[in-house]
């Protein structure tokens, strides 16, 4: 078994008390409201999303395949991908 070291105590108190926090926000007396704004929000970031893939898409259109295979391995070696 794995002791849990002083600074993997910390880090589970954090996330223990970030859960709490994030439940508090979502359940405890706005939670209605904040409910709302987070969905709110996460439709706004999805449509950007949509548009910026959408707006890649178009500019990748005309490029040949054999073109889209070189820079795509070209990416990968700066990443350090092979």
């Amino acid at each position: 078994m794995k002791k849990i070291t002083k600074m993997g105590a910390e880090k589970i108190v954090a996330a223990v008390a970030a859960v709490g926090a994030g439940a508090y926000y979502l359940l405890g007396p706005k939670g209605k409201e904040h409910q709302k704004k987070l969905k709110a929000m996460g439709k706004r970031v999805a449509g950007q999303v949509k548009r910026e893939a959408n707006k890649l898409k178009n500019e990748w259109r005309g490029v040949s395949a054999k073109t889209g295979k070189k820079v795509r391995s070209a990416v990968k070696k700066v990443k350090g991908k092979k």
